[in-house]
């Protein structure tokens, strides 16, 4: 992870181009478990975008499909390419690179890759799955992750800091179908933009203390 580039001064950056995304998996574990969504929206064009990958006969959890409300069929789908619109994990992981380093050519620094927890699991999961199959996986972006971004912002005035909690409280709309990718990053999008407008200081959000 000595690859994510924090940002530090989100009040003060004056032109932020926010590149949000979110996966989904067939575990917790990218060293044997595989990414079987990417969604995302790139600010080129500001439409959610989704790749859908194939994993072949490998283990899915029931209570990972539980998590995701998958049933039989979508689980089947995910592991056989039942539908016939999905694509590897090897090429839809690189097609998910590719558009990123073009975002990244068009806005420079000025590109920030956001997600909900996406340090921690997101990024590192692409990482070890890419790993498994023989990519070569650069991540060199500015990033902001929303669930520090929350735990700065609202410390312990909320249950929790999930993304289906924090779009509720934040929006006063169900999260519905929470774990479902475009869903995830459509959430994300609208609690970056609740959120970002309390923080009134050029320092970074993991120094500061909680707003009241």
């Amino acid at each position: 992870m000595d690859q994510v580039k924090r940002i530090t001064n989100i009040a003060s950056r004056k032109e932020n181009k926010f590149f949000y995304f979110d996966i989904e998996t067939s575990g917790f574990d990218g060293n044997k478990d595989f990414v079987d969504e990417i969604s995302f929206i790139r600010p080129s064009t500001g439409k959610a975008e989704k790749i859908s990958m194939f994993i072949g006969d490998v283990s899915f959890p029931q209570n990972v499909a539980d998590l995701r409300n998958l049933t039989k069929e979508d689980v089947n789908d995910i592991k056989f390419n039942t539908n016939g619109s999905r694509v590897s994990v090897k090429e839809g992981i690189s097609k998910f690179l590719r558009i990123m380093q073009e975002e990244k050519n068009k806005f420079g620094d000025d590109l920030v890759i956001t997600g909900h927890n996406i340090e921690k699991f997101d990024i590192d999961f692409l990482s070890k799955n890419s790993k498994l199959l023989g990519l070569n996986f650069s991540f060199n972006h500015n990033t902001l992750d929303t669930l520090e971004l929350a735990k700065t912002v609202y410390g312990n005035s909320l249950p929790n800091n999930k993304l289906s909690t924090l779009y509720e409280y934040l929006t006063g709309k169900k999260a519905d179908n929470a774990h479902d990718s475009i869903n995830d990053i459509l959430f994300n999008k609208a609690v970056l933009e609740k959120t970002s407008g309390r923080i009134k200081t050029i320092d970074s959000f993991y120094e500061l203390k909680k707003l009241i």
